[in-house]
């Protein structure tokens, strides 16, 4: 795969704010849009309620796909990827959006959202439109290996 391929799934990973996490507890599936932070090694943290339906899910089954897209984009121009990962909850205490982000908030997360622990999610498989790694215009996706 090509490092340009490489150097897009980055860039929107890092870029964007948003994601949409899809899980299942095995019948029911669900999709939750939640704001995230990035590390170095594009795990994605968010926090989240112990008792939400993503949470609920992900405490019975880690096993989750995750959507980023820069939602800016001109109409039929869009990027965006698909990512294959686990999930977990790691800490109630702590706050990866000061961790990470860089953001002036304080370092405990209870003291930003009490009640809420921080979740991490580690991809597994990135995947492109094909469009976008080499201008083929299929609905098909191109595994990115990282």
């Amino acid at each position: 795969m090509s490092e340009q391929a490489r150097d897009i799934v980055r860039s929107i990973v890092t870029e964007n704010t948003y994601l949409t996490i899809s899980t299942t507890d095995g019948e029911q599936p669900w999709c939750a849009p939640v704001q995230y932070v990035a590390d170095e090694d594009l795990n994605l943290y968010f926090v989240s309620l112990p008792g939400s339906r993503h949470m609920t899910h992900i405490a019975s089954n880690p096993h989750v796909a995750v959507t980023i897209f820069d939602s800016q984009q001109p109409p039929f121009t869009s990027r965006g990827v698909q990512i294959e990962a686990m999930a977990e909850a790691y800490s109630e205490t702590d706050n990866p959006f000061a961790r990470i982000g860089g953001f002036d908030w304080p370092e405990n997360l209870q003291e930003l959202v009490p009640g809420y622990v921080a979740v991490r999610v580690t991809p597994v498989r990135f995947y492109l439109p094909r469009y976008i790694v080499d201008g083929v215009q299929r609905d098909e996706r191109v595994e990115v290996p990282l």
